[in-house]
């Protein structure tokens, strides 16, 4: 004891030591699982799940394919070259199918080589704006954002819109699809924290991502067109106006403006500040709100006078609205919207089943349940069954760990716990009026770079 004076001074140091370790610690879990995917399912529907644990793909997939297959096509091209001629068809046919065999091999930077040469010859034979190119525009994407690439598949990625520009009015609908996609596209470059292709533009006291803007302006676009179009495509428009509020939440969540722009037209009963809890927003917030609010009133409205209205869809998309009240803290609308869409079902004589499925208490709200553009495939490295309680406005309480699917997580969890505290989660309903929820059980997947 020589070395401490009292056993309070010996406390403080063993206490420093193990801040010291967990601050560590916690560095390095940010630095391994720095974008961490959760996808949550209820423990009563693992059975039928359709997200199985599985390895994630290895380094090597593709191995397996012989070098001696690829200069087997790099012979036939020039011998095809050599008695035809650089942009004979067949070149361009064989060239592609090299492409195909060097991205399984994992040899991404020669099929894009492989992929640009085919693409020059079916322009010089078909001419620069033909639509045939659009397929293998999509593998030169999809291989650039496989070397992480971002930049160049964004470029790709435009000029797709640009083809369907110089081939259709603006009024096809194959130009409003190419719109959407242009939209999404930027929409998940924004969601992707890995690319570093973000360009920032100069506001008072605020930044904007392009892609944010770009993804807006184009729903918005898109929506005017549809909107003209003689014969409108309601589960389109529908589908648009989900992304347009979708993307006003998640301007909200990472963009803080001073100036906002107003996207659509504010015409809403809601834009008055809670006075009762002394809040009062800032006009950024108020005008995601609101563009978000109105975009899915609409699709409400444009479903139920739609030709053939699907009710179970309106009902789901009331449930919606209410989920967007309640992300933006408008408890009392939240529940109203809750109680006026199970009303909806009982009116409709909507079977307890179908009532259940809708209202589909104890899962999370989010940006994901209004939109979602991610189609892609996921893998993921394992799960984390959850059991919390949930107050009927939502808030998440008391998360305990009940299972996992390998040990040594404890990074994971942690980033789980904290999710599922700062997350909005839809209340227990008894007959379509909230109450608080005491035994939700989630099992969430996980994938992480």
């Amino acid at each position: 004891m020589k070395y401490f004076k009292t056993v309070k001074d010996l406390f403080h140091k063993v206490l420093l030591i193990l801040l010291l370790i967990t601050a560590s610690d916690l560095l390095l879990a940010q630095s391994l699982y720095s974008n961490i995917d959760f996808h949550p399912v209820p423990l009563s529907n693992i059975s039928s799940s359709a997200y199985p644990v599985t390895q994630q793909p290895s380094a090597e997939t593709g191995l397996h394919w012989s070098n001696h297959l690829v200069n087997t096509y790099k012979d036939n091209i020039r011998l095809i070259e050599r008695d035809h001629g650089p942009f004979n068809i067949l070149v361009r046919q064989q060239t592609e199918s090299l492409g195909d065999l060097l991205v399984k091999n994992g040899d991404y930077e020669e099929a894009i080589k492989a992929y640009e040469k085919s693409m020059h010859i079916m322009r010089v034979n078909h001419g620069l704006y033909n639509e045939e190119q659009e397929t293998l525009l999509d593998k030169i994407i999809n291989t650039n954002m496989q070397v992480k690439n971002y930049s160049r598949a964004h470029d790709l990625q435009k000029s797709k819109l640009y083809l369907k520009q110089k081939n259709y009015y603006t009024d096809d609908s194959r130009y409003i699809k190419a719109l959407l996609d242009w939209a999404d596209w930027n929409v998940q470059l924004l969601l992707n924290s890995d690319h570093p292709h973000q360009a920032e533009v100069e506001r008072p006291g605020a930044t904007i991502d392009t892609f944010l803007l770009t993804a807006q302006e184009n729903y918005i676009k898109a929506i005017d067109l549809i909107q003209a179009s003689d014969e409108v495509n309601h589960v389109r428009l529908i589908h648009a106006e989900k992304k347009l509020a979708a993307i006003n939440y998640i301007a909200n969540s990472i963009t803080k403006l001073s100036k906002p722009m107003y996207l659509v037209d504010i015409d809403d009963n809601t834009n008055s500040f809670n006075s009762s809890k002394g809040r009062r927003e800032n006009r950024a917030e108020m005008a995601y709100f609101l563009n978000g609010s109105s975009a899915l009133k609409r699709a409400i409205a444009y479903s139920l006078e739609s030709p053939e209205p699907n009710f179970i869809s309106i009902a789901e998309q009331m449930m919606a609205l209410g989920d967007w009240y309640l992300l933006f803290d408008r408890r009392s609308s939240a529940l109203q919207m809750y109680e006026d869409s199970f009303d909806f079902l009982n009116a409709i004589g909507a079977s307890a089943d179908d009532i259940e499925k809708v209202m589909t208490p104890g899962m999370p709200v989010n940006k994901s349940s209004l939109a979602n553009t991610d189609n892609t495939k996921r893998v993921f490295s394992g799960y984390i069954d959850v059991e919390f309680k949930v107050s009927k406005f939502g808030i998440a309480y008391r998360p305990e760990v009940i299972a996992t699917s390998e040990e040594e997580i404890s990074p994971v969890i942690r980033t789980l716990i904290r999710k599922i505290r700062n997350e909005k989660f839809r209340p227990a309903f008894i007959d379509g009026s909230a109450t608080s929820n005491e035994n939700v059980k989630l099992r969430y997947y996980y994938s992480y770079n």
